[in-house]
C-alpha cells in the first residue's frame, strides 16, 4: 500500500500542471518583454487597482501610441512601486509644444504657452475635460485620465477646415467671442469682442483675418484654433489700427524725435489706455493742446508755439485746430489745422449763425478779408483779437400779432428786426397780462429758416388754449456778440434791443342758438328771445332768431306782447363752436268783442 501525505496548506497547479505546494515554489516577476500594461491594467483584469477600457483606448486620438511613450520610467525594477505622485508621466506639452515628439502636432498659439495670442483663463483640460470631447468608457479611471486615454481624434486632418468631433467647431471664432459660449468658464471664459478695447461689429470669422492672420493661412475660418495663424493686430497698438493717422501727424510727427509717425508719437500725447470709442479720450488719459501749448500746461513736450492769451472764443484749441473729416475729433487724420495754419476770420464768420462746435462764429455782413477785420479788431491774430462788443443798435422795425382771436385757436407773433452791422441772432416774446408774466421769454425762429442776415423776420405761434381775455406781448432780439467767459457765441450773449410790445386779446370760444319763434305753423316776428344772462335776439320776418353764446346752459325767455303768452320753459346747452337748433312755440292769447259808444260830453 502506497500512503500519499496532503500537506494542511491547499495545493496549486503550476503553470506546467504539476501539483505543488505554491508556498515552496519560488516565484519570480516576468520580463517586461513578455508582457504588456494591459495584461495586468485591463478591465478584464483584478490585480491594478487603474484598468484601462482597451477596446475604447484603441479608438481614441492616442490609439497609435504605446503605453511607454507616456509612462517611459515604469521598469520591472519599480512595477510595484511605481506611482504617479513619484514618477508623472508625460504631460501634453512633452509631444504638442517644442520639437512634436512622435509627431505629435505643434500646438502653438491661442493657449497658455501660445507665441502670440494666449488664452490665459483656459488649459487643455478646459476643452478636452468637456464630456463631447471624449469615449466613453467601462475603465476606472476618472475624466483626467480619459482626456489621455480616451480623448476622440479631435482632429481630423482630412477635413478644411479641420474639424473637431466634440461639441464645438473651433474654426470658427464667433461661437467663442461673440456666440453660444462667450463669457463661458467651461471654454476659457472667452473674451466678448463687442466689449474689448476696441468694440467689434463682425460676425464672421473670415472678417477677424484682417488684423489677426499672419499671413500664413488663407483665412482663419480653415483652421483648428490650435494651430491657428492668429496674431494681435498688425502693426502695433496704434498706427496698425490707426492707419490714416500714419499718414500724417503734422508737426506732431516729431514728437518722438523722428520725422516718421510711430507709436510713441501718439503715445506722447495719449500717455493712458482706454476704449477705443467715440469720447473715451480725457485727461486723465490724454495731453490736450493746452497742456503744450500754455506755459503752465502740464504737458511732457512744452512746445515753443505758446499762446497765454487766448482771447478769442473758447481757450479750448480744438475749436480753431481741428482737422479730419469730422473738426473737432479728429485732431490728427490729415494734420492740426484750422484757423491758425492760413484761413482767416471769414473761415469761420460765413454766411449764418451755426451751432456752436466745433467753432460755429457769429455770422458778419461785412465784406471783405481779413485785413479789413483788423481796422475794427486791432489783430489779425485769433488767438488775440480783440472783439467789438456793442450790438445795442439792433432794433425792432415792425411789430405784428393776430387781434383778436378765440381761444384755442394759435395767434402768429412776427415782427421785423435789424442790426447795421452784424447778423441778427436771436429773437424773443414774452406774454403777460395784469397778474404777470403768462409765458416767460421763449425763443421765435427766423422766417426763412436761418440768421444769415442783417435784417430778419422772426415769428412765433402761441396756443390759446389757456388764455383768455387781454394780454401784452412782448417782443427784443438780439445781434451776434463775441464769446463771453462761460457762454456759448449765440444766443443770448450779446445785448437785448429795447422792447416792443403788441396787444393780444383772447375770446372765449363761442356757440350759437338757432332757431324760430312760431304759433302752430304761424311765423311770429318780432318776438324777443333772451338768456338768463341777458343776451336778446330778435325773430325776424320769418320769424328766425340767433344767439351767440359762450359755452353754457341758458335759460331762455321769448315773448311778443300783447298777442302772445310769455314762454319761459326752454333750457339749451352751448358747446362751442357748435349751433343748437331750437325752435319755440308761443301760445296766443284768448280774445273777446268790447262793444260800446263813445261820446264826447
Amino acid at each position: 500500500m502506497i500512503l500519499i501525505v496532503i500537506p494542511r496548506s491547499s495545493a496549486a497547479v503550476g503553470c506546467a500542471g504539476a501539483t505543488f505546494d505554491f508556498h515552496n515554489v519560488s516565484l519570480a516577476k516576468p520580463a517586461l518583454s513578455t508582457v504588456n500594461c494591459l495584461d495586468c491594467h485591463a478591465t478584464t483584469r483584478t490585480m491594478a487597482p487603474k484598468k484601462i477600457d482597451s477596446s475604447v483606448l484603441s479608438a481614441g486620438v492616442h490609439k497609435n501610441r504605446a503605453c511607454e511613450n507616456c509612462h517611459a520610467n515604469a521598469t520591472v525594477a519599480n512595477m510595484n512601486t511605481y506611482s504617479f505622485s513619484t514618477d508623472h508621466a508625460k504631460t501634453w506639452t512633452y509631444c504638442h509644444t517644442g520639437s512634436g515628439n512622435f509627431g505629435a502636432p505643434l500646438i502653438a498659439e491661442h493657449n497658455q504657452v501660445g507665441q502670440d495670442i494666449q488664452t490665459v483663463n483656459a488649459t487643455c483640460n478646459t476643452c478636452h475635460d468637456n464630456s463631447g470631447m471624449y469615449l466613453s468608457n467601462s475603465g476606472t479611471n476618472g475624466t483626467t485620465s480619459a482626456i489621455t486615454h480616451y480623448l476622440k481624434d479631435v482632429t481630423n486632418t482630412s477635413t478644411d477646415p479641420y474639424q473637431h468631433l466634440g461639441p464645438l467647431n473651433t474654426s470658427n471664432c464667433i461661437d467663442c467671442h461673440n456666440g453660444p459660449n462667450t463669457s463661458n468658464p467651461m471654454w476659457g471664459t472667452p473674451v466678448n469682442i463687442t466689449t474689448a478695447i476696441r468694440p467689434h461689429t463682425e460676425t464672421e470669422t473670415g472678417q477677424c483675418d484682417l488684423c489677426h492672420n499672419d499671413g500664413s493661412v488663407s483665412t482663419l475660418a480653415k483652421v483648428d484654433f490650435h494651430n491657428a495663424a492668429l496674431q494681435m493686430p498688425s502693426g502695433g497698438s496704434c498706427t496698425g489700427c490707426h492707419g490714416t493717422v500714419g499718414a500724417s501727424l503734422g508737426l506732431h510727427s516729431t514728437l518722438s524725435g523722428t520725422a516718421a509717425v510711430e507709436d510713441s508719437d501718439c503715445q506722447t500725447c495719449h500717455f493712458a489706455s482706454f476704449s477705443m470709442v467715440t469720447g473715451a479720450a480725457n485727461s486723465g488719459n490724454t495731453h490736450y493742446c493746452q497742456d503744450c501749448h500754455i506755459t503752465s500746461g502740464s504737458g511732457p513736450v512744452k512746445s515753443t508755439i505758446l499762446k497765454d492769451g487766448l482771447s478769442h472764443g473758447s481757450a479750448d484749441c480744438k475749436w480753431c485746430h481741428a482737422a479730419g473729416d469730422q473738426p473737432a475729433y479728429k485732431y490728427h487724420a490729415s494734420g492740426p489745422r484750422g484757423t491758425a495754419t492760413g484761413n482767416n476770420c471769414l473761415t469761420c464768420h460765413y454766411n449764418a449763425n451755426l451751432v456752436d462746435e466745433p467753432f460755429k462764429a457769429p455770422g458778419e455782413i461785412h465784406s471783405g478779408d481779413i485785413d479789413s477785420c483788423i481796422f475794427c479788431h486791432d489783430q489779425a491774430d485769433n488767438h488775440i483779437v480783440t472783439p467789438l462788443s456793442d450790438t445795442s443798435s439792433t432794433t425792432l422795425q415792425s411789430v405784428l400779432v393776430t387781434t383778436p382771436i378765440t381761444s384755442g385757436n394759435p395767434v402768429l407773433i412776427q415782427a421785423t428786426v435789424s442790426n447795421p452791422m452784424v447778423m441778427i441772432a436771436a429773437a424773443q416774446y414774452q406774454v403777460t397780462n395784469i397778474s404777470g408774466t403768462v409765458i416767460p421769454w421763449t425763443n421765435m425762429n427766423p422766417f426763412d429758416g436761418r440768421f444769415d442776415s442783417g435784417t430778419e423776420i422772426v415769428n412765433a405761434t402761441i396756443g390759446t388754449s389757456n388764455l383768455i381775455g387781454t394780454y401784452t406781448v412782448n417782443i427784443k432780439c438780439m445781434a451776434s456778440a463775441p464769446k463771453s467767459s462761460g457762454g456759448p457765441y449765440y444766443p443770448l450773449n450779446g445785448q437785448w434791443s429795447a422792447q416792443s410790445n403788441s396787444q393780444l386779446i383772447v375770446t372765449q370760444p363761442r356757440g350759437y342758438i338757432n332757431g324760430t319763434v312760431k304759433n302752430n305753423s304761424v311765423n311770429i316776428s318780432g318776438a324777443t328771445v333772451t338768456t338768463n344772462t341777458g343776451v336778446t335776439a330778435i325773430s325776424d320776418a320769418n320769424s328766425f332768431y340767433s344767439l351767440n353764446l359762450v359755452n353754457g346752459t341758458y335759460q331762455l325767455t321769448t315773448s311778443k306782447e300783447p298777442e302772445f303768452y310769455t314762454n319761459s320753459s326752454v333750457s339749451v346747452t352751448v358747446t362751442a363752436p357748435a349751433r343748437v337748433t331750437k325752435d319755440i312755440i308761443l301760445n296766443r292769447k284768448s280774445t273777446g268783442t268790447i262793444s260800446g259808444k263813445v261820446s264826447v260830453k
